[in-house]
């Protein structure tokens, strides 16, 4: 022991001594250690957002890196130093805003480190190299407020700064696979993406979605390059993909990717691995969300296959995949096959985890509802009282357990409603009252108030108390009121949810309630009545309102933006109906999700910069007393509503009716019921597929339509004759299939057309009446269209836009192959209607036209910078049935017209000429008098309940559009030129546009009494 006591203390003295008075220095290693640890602080601080916590740390290492320069003094180490210095400078030039000196030390820095590199060459210093030669292109974008530019190259020096910081790990994939998690995890912690600044500058800040998902991108390419397309390894980059889609809300990319995954688990542990189930999984999960059932209980029943075959089938996995698949069964009808799952599932549950375990919920609320649907209400009473027992335990807040909790309330609402049907009334009322003191107490949407209210008035009409019933209803459609503005009012609803929204939730129960008991109250059917006034036609007005809003603004970034948003629609609508047909499914989607993106981006940023939300919140309120101030003593408003029937004492809906109200002058409301919707809808059917024999160049035979117009007369107006004899003048505004019919050809059981006796005119809804306003057609321009030349050469129509000196900002689409077999015929009938209206406008009324004929009648014409007086287009229509065309969700895209160069256009698969809906919105249309689409087809589109016609109709009433004339069928062309011009004539003698085009079509009707001659305009809008 000695021995090596005496060894150590030979080497301690061996060893080198300090200097009196200085610390030791320190070692390369202990430097280059020291600073990777305050660099690792440095990350952390950062991915935390602790930004002074960062700061200080990278002045450490500033600090750090200059005494290691002194220590070990060499030519790289003073140059990173100098680099530091210049860095500092350049942070407190932008601090100060001198950014023209902030821009000349990056330079100064980009040259030094290219000397560098130059000197000690690598590839991280290569990476330094380009991203300063990146920085200094964004600098002059952001100079040249090129600033989507500019964003694009932010997004790549962060790419490139991310390939950097992996660029000494031995595995790149999995260095970028963590930094992608890292700022997937900041995209969690981070704030709304900002914009550009005050200034023009592009935040220094990065976008963490945008630069993880290009991460992971960059880390797949590598994979793949590395290990082959179907690797395993490929599945977690995939997943990670997955998992930031579906937090972003891009579900179009996410299918192709679970898919991917799954195929690749296949490939490499065949079809029945367990190791497939977590990606079938996946995929099912998706199905379900998106209601896509068949095929989630497809992919359910083969992972209830696998599990049950590798491993016990009582494991806890197995009940959550049986309760998953019974789910899906319930949404396809499958109830006793559900039911056996669920009971399957529970037992394994409570084997497992007892019978009081929050993980039961889901399969006793399940039960629940089966026992309910199938009429098995003790059971199903028995199963809520044993759910809520559980979530009593959950809860135990008093004075009711569970008050906050929407499981409890959605518990106690099935209670209630197990109640009701087995006709336990008073405990059914009780814990409906419940759940209205439970709503006051807490934070819910109006929607638990009014779903709650609506429940208790079916309750009170099932048990006799009518008037309270009918209080309560009102009660009820206030807080939906309030529910629906919430939904109108955020941009954050797609047009499709805001649709749905309306649909789930109609006031068929209280009009049921109306109609049923009409002697409830002495206002019973004006408050029904001023009801269905609001609430039709609402999502239309916010549209309108919108694009008003942004159309007329004075705002240039207002101005700038909606340019924007109508040339993304177009791209949106080139991609939907004119795809390329090589394009991949997985592309087009991606793309598609893109375009949408930007599109609702550019929306908030519009809601956001402007008074939409206040306009919306002073919505106009239409009832009967304002609307019957507004009538002429000769008019009747006359108001048809589709609703569904619920049958109070039997408890269920029926099949839906057409209600008619009828105001007259004096606010005297009367509600009809015109019986079954199918009844009325096959009588229309049956007009409009004799009238549309004219698409087959027959003519359609008049005895049989005029006997459908009897039976339509019969059953629609007849009903109301005592109360709209003493008029002259109807004013309509119809519902579903109600608006594809003309009520000018109905038959009186005089033999008699209702245009022989009645002025005939449509709106869309009640407060459309507030805006109606006398016409003044004197002074300001038209615009007249006629003529097209559809087999214009796409080489002549370039010419002839720059000859007329045309801008062309939108995006061109390819046709699909529906669209490519359309062919348009000349109508030459159309220039001399176009220079007759031309006179009139010029001679009459004073005004400059615009008539663009032949050549020049391309499609950039129509889109005029501001509103003309009166808009005039006399050319073909086109509507494609929902199943002539694939991938078409939108209805605006369906119909359109046609102009210049179109047939060359389809020739070449491509939209040139071919104007739809979609392509309408957004047109300065806010002081134009009167809009006539002298062309087939122009009025008829998708009909959506209380939002009328979904096409051009709509596109020209949202564009701000007082009047439209409209045809509902093909028409033929020489007898529409005849009406035009008669129709102009009338409106030159001061005739109302309303008069005008009842004394033009009994003009035709004279020589040509068959109705497709001259019943197929009709006027929507002021009369």
């Amino acid at each position: 022991m000695k021995k090596y006591i005496l060894l150590f203390f030979f080497v301690a003295l061996m060893l080198p001594k300090p200097l009196v008075g200085q610390n030791a220095q320190k070692s390369q290693l202990d430097y280059e250690i020291e600073i990777k640890k305050l660099e690792e602080q440095a990350v952390r601080f950062m991915n935390n957002h602790k930004v002074d916590e960062y700061t200080a740390i990278v002045k450490k290492i500033g600090l750090m890196k200059e005494k290691f320069c002194i220590d070990y003094p060499n030519k790289a180490c003073l140059n990173e130093v100098e680099i530091s210095k210049l860095w500092d400078q350049h942070f407190q030039f932008y601090k100060d805003k001198k950014y023209d000196e902030a821009r000349a030390i990056v330079k100064k820095i980009g040259l030094m480190q290219e000397k560098q590199c130059m000197d000690n060459p690598n590839k991280a210093c290569l990476y330094k190299i380009e991203i300063r030669k990146l920085e200094e292109q964004k600098d002059q974008f952001i100079k040249d407020k090129k600033i989507d530019e500019a964003k694009a190259i932010v997004k790549k020096i962060g790419l490139m700064k991310e390939r950097m910081y992996c660029i000494n790990d031995p595995d790149m994939t999995t260095c970028l696979i963590r930094r992608a998690d890292l700022l997937s995890g900041e995209a969690n912690r981070s704030g709304p993406e900002q914009g550009v600044t005050i200034h023009g500058r592009i935040p220094t800040s990065h976008y963490p979605v945008e630069a993880a998902e290009m991460v992971l991108k960059e880390a797949l390419k590598i994979s793949e390059k590395t290990h082959g397309k179907d690797h395993p390894d490929i599945v977690e980059i995939l997943d990670k993909q997955i998992k930031l889609y579906v937090k972003t809300g891009r579900f179009a990319e996410v299918e192709p990717l679970l898919k991917r995954s799954l195929e690749i688990r296949e490939k490499n542990s065949g079809k029945n691995h367990l190791e497939l189930v977590s990606s079938l999984e996946n995929l099912a999960t998706f199905y379900k969300l998106f209601n896509r059932y068949t095929e989630g209980s497809a992919l359910y029943e083969r992972i209830l296959k696998i599990s049950e075959k590798a491993q016990n089938s009582d494991q806890i996995d197995v009940a959550l995949f049986l309760n998953d698949l019974a789910y899906c069964y319930i949404h396809t009808g499958r109830y006793a096959e559900a039911e056996s799952l669920l009971n399957r599932s529970l037992e394994i549950r409570e084997k497992n985890l007892g019978k009081s375990h929050l993980k039961l919920i889901s399969s006793l609320a399940n039960l629940a509802f089966i026992y309910d649907s199938t009429g098995r209400f003790a059971e199903a009473e028995a199963m809520h009282k044993r759910l809520l027992e559980i979530l009593q335990k959950k809860n135990k807040e008093a004075p009711y357990p569970g008050v906050y909790d929407k499981d409890v309330l959605d518990c106690l609402k099935g209670l209630a409603r197990s109640y009701y049907k087995s006709c336990r009334y008073d405990e059914a009322e009780l814990l409906l009252n419940k759940i209205l003191t439970i709503y006051e107490q807490g934070s819910f949407a109006p929607i638990v108030a009014a779903d709650n209210l609506r429940s208790l008035a079916i309750l009170y009409a099932t048990t006799g108390r009518h008037e309270e019933s009918h209080q309560t209803f009102l009660r009820s459609e206030l807080f939906m009121e309030q529910m629906k503005n919430i939904v109108l009012e955020h941009s954050e609803y797609s047009e499709g949810q805001t649709i749905s929204f309306m649909n789930l939730n109609t006031p068929d129960t209280f009009f049921s309630h109306t109609i049923m008991y009409m002697n409830t109250g002495k206002t019973a059917i004006t408050d029904t009545f001023n009801r269905w006034m609001q609430w039709k036609g609402s999502f239309l007005e916010r549209q309108s309102r919108y694009e008003t809003t942004f159309a007329h603004s004075n705002q240039p970034y207002i101005i700038e933006n909606f340019k924007l948003l109508k040339q993304i629609r177009n791209e949106i609508m080139n991609l939907r109906l004119f795809k390329h047909n090589r394009m991949e499914e997985d592309e087009y989607r991606t793309e598609l999700w893109k375009l949408e993106k930007k599109k609702k981006e550019l929306e908030v940023k519009l809601l956001r910069e402007s008074r939409f939300s206040e306009l919306i919140k002073e919505a106009r309120k239409v009832t009967a007393s304002n609307l019957a101030a507004l009538l002429h003593q000769d008019a009747v408003y006359i108001d048809f509503a589709k609703t569904a029937i619920y049958d109070f004492q039997n408890k269920k809906f029926g099949t839906p009716h057409y209600l008619l109200f009828v105001l007259g002058e004096k606010e005297s409301v009367s509600l009809v019921d015109l019986g079954a919707t199918e009844k009325i809808d096959q009588h229309i059917s049956a007009y409009l597929k004799e009238i549309n024999k004219v698409k087959e160049q027959k003519l359609p035979n008049r005895l049989k339509l005029d006997r459908e117009a009897k039976y339509l007369y019969d059953l629609i107006i007849k009903p109301i004759e005592s109360l709209v004899n003493t008029k002259k003048h109807l004013l309509i505004s119809p519902d579903g299939k109600l608006n594809l019919l003309p009520f000018e050809a109905l038959v009186t059981p005089s033999g008699e057309y209702l245009l022989e006796k009645y002025q005939i005119s449509y709106v869309s809804a009640g407060r459309d009446v507030l805006d109606f306003s006398g016409s003044d057609f004197a002074g300001g321009t038209s615009l007249i269209m006629a003529d097209p030349d559809y087999d214009m050469g796409l080489q002549d129509v370039e010419k002839v836009k720059k000859s007329m000196g045309v801008k062309t900002e939108r995006v061109r689409g390819e046709v699909c192959h529906s669209a490519r077999g359309l062919r348009f015929t000349r109508l030459p009938e159309t220039k001399d209607e176009a220079n007759a209206i031309d006179s009139i406008l010029k001679n009459v009324f004073n005004q400059k036209v615009r008539n663009y004929q032949n050549s020049q009648a391309i499609e950039e014409m129509l889109y005029p910078s501001t509103s003309p007086k009166v808009l005039h287009i006399a050319t073909h229509g086109y509507f494609f049935e929902t199943e002539q065309l694939d991938n078409i969700e939108n209805p605006m895209l369906r119909s359109g017209i046609v102009l210049s160069g179109v047939n060359s256009a389809l020739k070449e698969g491509k939209d040139d000429g071919m104007v739809s809906g979609e392509k309408i919105l957004g047109l300065p249309l806010k002081g134009t008098e009167l809009v006539v689409l002298s062309a087939c087809e122009t009025g008829v589109g998708d009909v959506q309940r209380g939002e009328g016609v979904f096409g051009l109709k709509r596109a020209f009433i949202l564009s701000g559009a007082k009047s439209l004339v409209m045809s509902l069928w093909s028409v033929p062309s020489t007898e529409t030129t005849e009406l035009m011009k008669e129709f102009y004539t009338l409106l030159s003698q001061g005739k109302t546009k309303a008069e005008a085009l009842r004394q033009a079509k009994l003009s035709i009707m004279k020589n040509k009494p068959n109705p497709v001659y001259w019943g197929a305009f009709v006027l929507t809008g002021s009369p």
